[in-house]
């Protein structure tokens, strides 16, 4: 009598499911190494990323240390001029001497406002990178600069409203075509003119107004600086920069 088939049918038909799951498996395996990559792949590109917006921030805080240095400087030289020319030019001072006119109303100096760029700050956060940097303070702190300059607005706004209304001065007691000419074609201002300027009660005010202004503008400035300054300094620890001293000698000096 014949053997029945069912037995070996039964396993050859176990083996195709088991090598049928073992593919499975393999594809599936695959798939999620795959996956795995893609996504290690997508962190590492997007750590990359972000670190290198991170080294070009803190060079945009470099830069600012710098530009505000030269601003604040210039700033200082203009109102240096302007409390000279108030401190003899008053009502019961002597008069200045001619010589001494073209010094303390020098209209070739000029104040500086300070113009902030930060695009790659702004990227970082456009981009949601701030979630990527690892101290907690300075994802804060760089988050928050915006705000930092925001605070400058207001001493700008009043920078400008001093300097209209000591331009309004100067045109009401004739004196705004001389200073245009001067700038256009770079002549000195003859001597009455300035001694115009000179006896000029309400001009002497609109000047101490405007080196009021500008005062507390310098002292927002240099705020700015040293927060520019710190942040740079943070940045490149982060990064492990080797030149994190720089900016320190900077500020000290």
């Amino acid at each position: 009598m014949p053997e029945p088939m069912e037995g070996p049918r039964a396993r050859s038909g176990l083996r195709g499911v088991l090598r049928l799951l073992r593919d499975l498996i393999a594809v599936l395996g695959a798939i999620l190494a795959a996956f795995a990559l893609d996504a290690w792949w997508s962190e590492h590109s997007e750590a990359a990323r972000t670190a290198d917006l991170l080294a070009a921030i803190a060079g945009e805080f470099e830069g600012a240390v710098v530009e505000l240095d030269s601003i604040v400087a210039e700033n200082d030289r203009f109102m240096a001029s302007r409390v000279a020319y108030l401190g003899r030019a008053g009502a019961d001072s002597p008069p200045v001497p001619d010589d001494s006119l073209a010094f303390y109303l020098d209209t070739y100096s000029d104040f500086q406002i300070y113009n902030p760029s930060f695009g790659a700050l702004s990227t970082l956060i456009a981009g949601g990178g701030l979630e990527r940097v690892a101290e907690p303070d300075l994802r804060y702190s760089l988050g928050g600069w915006s705000g930092e300059l925001d605070d400058l607005v207001f001493e700008e706004n009043q920078v400008a409203v001093a300097t209209q209304s000591l331009s309004r001065t100067a045109t009401e007691l004739g004196l705004q075509s001389e200073i245009t000419l001067q700038y256009l074609y770079g002549h000195a201002l003859d001597v009455e003119v300035l001694r115009r300027f000179a006896n000029s009660a309400r001009y002497r005010e609109e000047q101490a107004g405007l080196v009021l202004a500008l005062s507390l503008y310098q002292s927002d400035l240099h705020r700015v600086r040293d927060r520019a300054a710190a942040m740079a300094l943070r940045l490149h620890r982060q990064a492990g920069g080797s030149e994190v001293g720089r900016l320190e000698s900077n500020k000290s000096g």
